[in-house]
């Protein structure tokens, strides 16, 4: 099977879920608007959390790639055979190994961090949505 036609594949699976999520969330919105409509003022708070974290997320998480695929550039051996080499090319190899797992662990750390973060936005959503059916019914 082609490249493409496995991106054309991941493409359309990735759609599909976005549609189906998509209309998972206006049914939601839907069924709280009527529930409890004080919730609705909280939405623009929520959703511009929500669109901040990944802003923070991606400008690192791109340095932190950019640094791995750096690591990761590795010169021809024959040459290095060729020019007898070899003990300064492993001990490149070594260093750039070395940065490639440091970055890997930080591009790892930073994935936790937006977990965290999101998890705790959601926590603050049902926090929220809590208090307000509370109050609703006093």
């Amino acid at each position: 099977m082609s490249r493409t036609i496995q991106i054309d594949r991941g493409i359309t699976r990735d759609m599909v879920d976005g549609l189906i999520n998509g209309y998972q969330l206006a049914s939601i919105l839907v069924m709280i608007g009527t529930a409890a409509p004080a919730f609705l003022m909280f939405l623009e708070l929520i959703g511009l959390a929500y669109s901040s974290l990944p802003n923070l997320f991606l400008a690192s998480s791109r340095e932190l790639n950019r640094i791995d695929s750096l690591a990761r550039r590795l010169a021809d051996t024959s040459v290095i055979r060729a020019y007898r080499y070899e003990t300064r090319f492993l001990a490149e190899l070594y260093k750039q190994i070395g940065l490639n797992h440091r970055a890997f662990f930080f591009l790892w750390i930073n994935n936790r961090w937006l977990t965290v973060r999101t998890d705790l936005l959601s926590a603050f959503i049902v926090l929220s949505k809590g208090m307000v059916l509370k109050l609703s019914r006093l």
